[in-house]
């Protein structure tokens, strides 16, 4: 346990795994049970902008505010969804033209 900072550990001096009593693996199970898909990738990127805010406080003693990683998290979803529509639409436009599958054929 003497590699864990102390930034990390609870009263105990034991890593926490809870959130007011309530397991992590709990609140995963039903993060992912009560959101919809669209809530569950913007929940996901908070998530990871969270995580990566709280790594640039451990390792560069930078720390970002509440604004500072919703604002990463709305430019990141923006580009993210930016890029993806050419390429559902490409994705649709292709489906739109198959009839049908048809079986590679192989050499023999």
């Amino acid at each position: 346990m003497s590699n864990v900072p102390s930034k990390l550990l609870g009263p105990s001096t034991e890593p926490t795994m809870e959130f007011h009593g309530i397991p992590f693996a709990t609140m995963c199970i039903y993060t992912v049970i009560a959101l919809s898909l669209d809530e569950l990738e913007i929940f996901c990127c908070i998530a990871w902008h969270v995580w990566w805010a709280r790594n640039l406080l451990i390792f560069e003693n930078r720390a970002l505010s509440t604004q500072e990683i919703l604002d990463g998290t709305t430019s990141f979803l923006s580009s993210f969804y930016g890029a993806m529509l050419p390429v559902i639409r490409s994705s649709f436009c292709l489906l739109a033209t198959v009839k049908h599958w048809v079986s590679p054929s192989f050499p023999q």
